[in-house]
């Protein structure tokens, strides 16, 4: 997961004196916190299956349905599903729910370890650029297992190595803006979600 970056990142470590800052895509808009949910929002039950995917150029590429990448992602989903006080159960075994979730996420991005290393070498001096973008898709069903709809949303962070980013680095960190922009997607689905209904 997250391979570009990382790759990226990994050069940048290596040379303590190049500078790296991440900056969202902006695709997703801004997405508003969660409000108090009401008690009967409480009472509802989600249950829910995880599927991953890469995506290069045209080429999907299935993800194992076990491993670090997998048990992060269902490790923000729990956070996401208990942050939004909509349901007082979440289960992520498929089993019957209120509402059962298939939720299905694609990681696609670009980026030059050659240029990465080159940037390193010259202290930050010659710039080098990534790109991760995350989508995700929610398919969402009743306790009768009738689908309900289905919506999806991304978010990308592009990175960039730089010795102009040495005063932004503390502020746009580039993993914490592909973490925060991950907690916005899912928020922003389960808002839409709620809006329409399907939970």
């Amino acid at each position: 997961m997250l391979k570009y970056l990382k790759l990226i990142a990994v050069a940048a470590i290596a040379v303590s004196l190049t500078a790296c800052a991440g900056f969202r895509t902006g695709d997703l808009g801004k997405v508003e916190g969660w409000s108090t949910a009401t008690d009967v929002q409480k009472k509802k039950s989600i249950s829910y299956t995880l599927t991953m995917q890469t995506q290069k150029d045209e080429t999907v590429t299935p993800q194992p349905g076990a491993g670090i990448a997998f048990d992060n992602i269902k490790k923000e989903l729990d956070a996401a599903f208990a942050d939004s006080g909509l349901f007082n159960s979440v289960k992520s075994d498929g089993s019957v729910a209120t509402t059962q979730i298939a939720v299905k996420t694609t990681q696609s991005g670009w980026g030059s370890p050659i240029l990465a290393m080159i940037s390193g070498a010259t202290f930050g001096v010659i710039p080098a650029f990534a790109n991760d973008t995350f989508a995700v898709s929610m398919t969402f069903k009743d306790a009768d297992s009738k689908e309900l709809g289905t919506i999806e949303k991304s978010e990308g962070v592009t990175m960039v190595i730089h010795l102009v980013m040495i005063p932004l680095m503390p502020f746009k960190f580039p993993f914490s803006e592909v973490e925060n922009s991950h907690k916005d997607i899912y928020r922003a689905i389960l808002k839409e979600a709620q809006t329409k209904g399907f939970i």
